[in-house]
């Protein structure tokens, strides 16, 4: 999952609708604020 607007607080936004994918992140990773925990991204922006 390409993470390029993680912030410093490890959070990006993201948009959650009824399908399942979308370029910003899967809807199962995303809070009720929201936004998707990226305190996983690597160095390659990506998020395991």
């Amino acid at each position: 999952m390409n993470c390029p607007t993680c912030e410093g607080n490890g959070e990006m936004p993201c948009t959650c609708h009824l399908e399942k994918k979308s370029n910003h992140a899967h809807c199962d990773h995303c809070h009720d604020s929201g936004i998707v925990d990226c305190s996983r991204c690597n160095g390659t922006g990506l998020l395991d």
